[in-house]
């Protein structure tokens, strides 16, 4: 073939209407040449096309001025007004053809040195390095490329060529050769994967993540190499990049029309079409939910979502997808949003992590260093995971014992990998964190969702993710080397240890740059309450919390009452109004203030002098964060319990004592948590008054620093207001009392816009509901209540004794699920209710008293076993201040909780709403 030949065969392979409007990359090699190549139409004598296009550019190429007869030609061509097809294509093909053929020198990369060989032997020009007019002209016949394309308003393709700032001569033919065809389709299957999301990102964190998309996926030696290579790195990002640019102004085509360019997929494809759903797993549910990004989605799905109830017009980032059409983990579900198809792909291996704005498990692409994982996998491929799990550094994963799973798959919950492990079958490959994966926070105390701000005591830890094959990542604090082990050998920083002050910090970690803005908080005022417990009709608290005010950041399951259905103020987190009703009789106040009859009980034998712990800590944030999902909760929960004192063995158990204490309210069946707006509540003794409710460090010092206020009013109150030091309780926060007369107690609560709750047991227990109240807030049901039924029997030493069905009037406690479920049982009917409101009224069923008073050093004793329900045991916790003791008696098997400094009313009130009263005790 003449070269001629060649240049119209090589124009219109590239450059045609099929291309219109797309990046057009002239990629020549090899392969490529053998494969447009017309049969019968090559020269006999070559044998090879590749030979025969070497051939023919050398009729072309050649002598002392190798260059100077193509650009001679292209300047006609020019001056005639560029009719048909470019003359130099073909030589502009050849040096894309050297450039495919660049070999790396090890540890420098391709350049000058490995481009230059390969041009002059094809076209057979002696001597070495840049040949005479190269660099003139080559840029030029590049420039008039770029200028035909242009004239024809993009109908035969966009133009791609470009120079490189370090290789300014070679980066034309470069950034032609460092990717193939297929590599360009890989591009855009990443890009349709994206979504409209990637859009947000800047050229190295779109390098990033495909990086990490092209870890899990197949992709051609040379991408890889291209990746890993310094010179040609960076233009892989300009090559996505301009892919991503393209695909917001590209009208789409016919994709197998398109099958005879480069570019196989329409270029506007990944934009059209949203991107895949995600599997949700709740925390004891059956992994079957669905959640969309509504980041990655076009705006006809947002508006239908927002007209169907899913989203509002302020929501961003994830949400939860309802349908009525069954999800099955492993099989493909689609559903239709706005005339589009949404789809969830189906898979053998889910790798899932926690979402604290949705309080749900949602399934992510890959695991990652240093972040707690669920995982759901088929049975037969549990072993080997188990295997990939521990390759990759986790120790303490395990199959969860009360979590459901479909049938035929196994989870495993607390998959916390070390480190990434390169050989994982492509089934099980989500288990392996990516090695290109950047460092990442984790942990911490954050204000708000996603912030990077954090509370002191708070800062969170750096992730610097780690291979067997990587080498060290450099890693900085505000400019300086942090020499830590972690940094080298891969793991878990722990920044607190090198951030202590306020302020900004930056922190870089290899090619990534990261900032923790560390600060007091921001809570300048009481947060108003999302959960609340109201009145009920018959003035008789509520056991069920209702959504009282707009969230602070996304909005509880629960029903909505408004002023009309609530009253004016709080108590402790519970609505109430001005005692008009049930008024609290006046009663002597009690001699003494410390140290006397009547004054509170020693709360722990430790020192007064009480170091920062991780009780502090929790409630700060909880005071600053506001209201948010168990996710959340446990998340700060768990990491403050590795870094300080911990709070309890478990994260439930420390929500449950927080609200017992009335710091927060909680709706257990939504999984969701509100901080109580702060009350100063006066205690049994009337001297003490007791910090209830949201704690923000501003308001203590605050409270701590009277005399130093800039408010004359409030300097004057100092005098007569006492701030005493935190007391210290096992179990539980450390008290913050304060001792004043009454009024001047409520002229402060005025001032720094507290509330103001007077005998706030004895305003609780005149509220209390009865068993009946409670029972009455539960769900009937008439079949079943769940399986594996267990019948209360409290003469027991384990009180819950398995049995067939629900015969027997009583307390039953159910498994379904992956919860125990509580119901009373009687005439056929089941009531799904409280726990401890379903206990107590099987007790009462039972003729069975658990709870006692010794009116002679003012205690409450009540069976361990039994604790009361949680406005009882809050009355009772609000006499004193503190939860109760634990104390073993020699007549009985077991513990007795003790509430001390409980008056005579509040604990007939709390005994006799339970009916504890009418029997004699055992």
């Amino acid at each position: 073939m003449h070269y001629e030949d060649w240049n119209a065969l090589l124009t219109t392979h590239f450059f045609n209407e099929t291309a219109a409007h797309t990046p057009v990359y002239l990629f020549v090699d090899d392969d490529l040449l053998r494969e447009i190549s017309p049969p019968g139409m090559i020269d006999a004598s070559a044998h090879d096309p590749v030979a025969d296009f070497e051939t023919a550019v050398r009729t072309v190429i050649y002598g002392n001025d190798p260059f100077g007869l193509i650009f001679e030609r292209t300047l006609g061509w020019r001056d005639k007004g560029r009719p048909g097809h470019p003359p130099f294509v073909g030589v502009l093909a050849a040096t894309v053809l050297a450039a495919s053929r660049m070999t790396s020198a090890p540890g420098v990369g391709r350049g000058n040195h490995s481009f230059y060989r390969p041009l002059r032997r094809i076209l057979k020009l002696p001597g070495t390095g840049i040949p005479e007019g190269y660099d003139v002209v080559i840029r030029r016949l590049w420039e008039e490329l770029e200028t035909w394309l242009n004239d024809h308003g993009g109908r035969y393709g966009s133009p791609t060529a470009h120079t490189h700032s370090t290789l300014t001569y070679v980066g034309w033919a470069l950034s032609q050769s460092v990717l193939s065809r297929d590599d360009h389709d890989r591009i855009v299957d990443f890009l349709h994967e994206q979504g409209p999301a990637s859009r947000k990102l800047d050229t190295e964190s779109l390098i990033g993540e495909f990086e990490v998309w092209a870890y899990r996926h197949h992709i051609t030696q040379r991408l890889r190499r291209a990746l890993t290579d310094k010179s040609t790195r960076l233009l892989v990002g300009e090559v996505i990049q301009r892919e991503l640019e393209s695909s917001g102004r590209s009208p789409s085509r016919d994709s197998t029309a398109a099958s005879s360019s480069h570019n196989r997929r329409p270029p506007g494809a990944f934009s059209q079409n949203p991107a895949p759903l995600r599997l949700t797993w709740p925390d004891d549910g059956m992994p079957d939910g669905v959640a969309i990004q509504l980041d990655s989605v076009g705006e006809d799905i947002k508006r239908q979502l927002i007209e169907d109830g899913v989203a509002d017009p302020h929501t961003t980032g994830w949400v939860e997808l309802f349908s009525q059409d069954e999800i099955t983990p492993g099989k493909t579900f689609t559903i239709s949003v706005a005339g589009n198809i949404l789809t969830l792909p189906g898979r053998d291996c889910y790798v899932l992590e926690a979402d604290e704005l949705l309080g749900v498990w949602r399934e992510v692409p890959y695991a990652e260093v240093g972040i707690e994982h669920r995982v759901l996998v088929r049975e037969e491929l549990a072993q080997q995971a188990k295997s990939v799990m521990s390759e990759c550094g986790s120790q303490r994963h395990r199959s969860p014992r009360r979590v459901p799973v479909p049938e035929g798959w196994v989870g495993f919950s607390e998959y916390i990998p070390k480190q990434a492990e390169d050989t994982v079958m492509d089934s099980l490959g989500a288990l392996a964190p990516p090695r290109h994966h950047g460092a990442r926070l984790v942990g911490g105390l954050p204000l708000t969702p996603h912030s990077n701000e954090y509370l002191p005591g708070g800062v969170p830890d750096l992730v610097v993710p780690v291979s067997p094959c990587s080498g060290n990542v450099g890693l900085t604090l505000q400019g300086r080397p942090l020499n830590v082990a972690e940094a080298r050998s891969g793991g878990r920083v722990i920044l607190s240890e090198h951030i202590e002050s306020v302020g900004s910090h930056t922190i870089e970690a290899g090619p990534r740059s990261l900032t923790i803005n560390v600060t007091r908080g921001q809570r300048n005022s009481v947060p108003s309450p999302s959960l609340v417990l109201p009145l009920r009709q018959d003035g008789m608290f509520s056991l069920r919390p209702h959504r009282y005010t707009e969230t602070r950041h996304d909005s509880p399951k629960t029903k909505d009452i408004g002023p009309e259905d609530s009253l004016s103020t709080t108590l402790c987190g519970a609505l109430i109004s001005p005692p008009s009703r049930s008024p609290v009789p006046p009663r002597p106040r009690s001699p003494g203030i410390r140290g006397e009859e009547g004054s509170l009980p020693e709360l722990s034998n430790e020192s007064s002098e009480v170091k920062t712990t991780s009780w502090d800590l929790l409630l700060e944030w909880c005071s600053e964060y506001g209201n948010g999902t168990f996710e959340a909760f446990r998340r700060a929960h768990d990491w403050l319990s590795e870094r300080y004192a911990p709070c309890t063995g478990k994260w439930s158990r420390t929500l449950s004592r927080l609200q017992r204490l009335g710091h927060v309210e909680v709706d257990w069946e939504y999984r969701r948590w509100s901080v109580a707006p702060t009350v100063l509540a006066t205690l049994s003794d009337e001297a003490h008054m007791m910090l209830v409710g949201a704690r923000s460090r501003r308001l203590l010092e605050r409270i701590d620093h009277l005399a130093e206020e800039e408010d004359p009013h409030l300097r004057a109150l100092a005098k007569d207001i006492a701030a005493d030091p935190p007391r210290p309780q096992r179990n539980g926060p450390p008290v913050r009392m304060v001792s004043a007369e009454g009024r001047h107690a409520q002229e402060l609560c005025s001032f720094l816009g507290i509330g103001w709750a007077p005998r706030a047991a004895e305003q609780l227990a005149a509220r209390l509901p009865t068993l009946k109240a409670m029972l009455d807030e539960g769900q009937p049901v008439t079949g079943p209540a769940g399986e594996n039924p267990h019948f209360l029997r409290p003469e027991d030493p384990e009180p819950w004794q398995p049995v067939t069905k629900a015969e027997q009037w009583g307390a039953y406690q159910y498994e379904g699920h992956g919860k125990c479920r509580y119901a009373y049982h009687i005439r056929g009917t089941s009531f799904i209710a409280d726990k401890h409101a379903v206990i107590y009224a099987g007790l009462f069923r039972s003729r069975r008293r658990v709870v006692s008073y010794d009116p002679e050093h003012r205690e409450l004793r009540v069976d361990a076993r039994f604790p009361l329900p949680l406005l009882h045991a809050r009355a009772a916790i609000l006499s004193s201040g503190t939860l109760p003791r634990y104390e073993r008696s020699d007549r009985a098997e077991h513990s007795y909780q003790v509430h001390p400094a409980i008056e005579p009313r509040v604990a007939d009130q709390i005994i006799g709403s339970l009916q504890q009263d009418a029997f004699d005790l055992h």
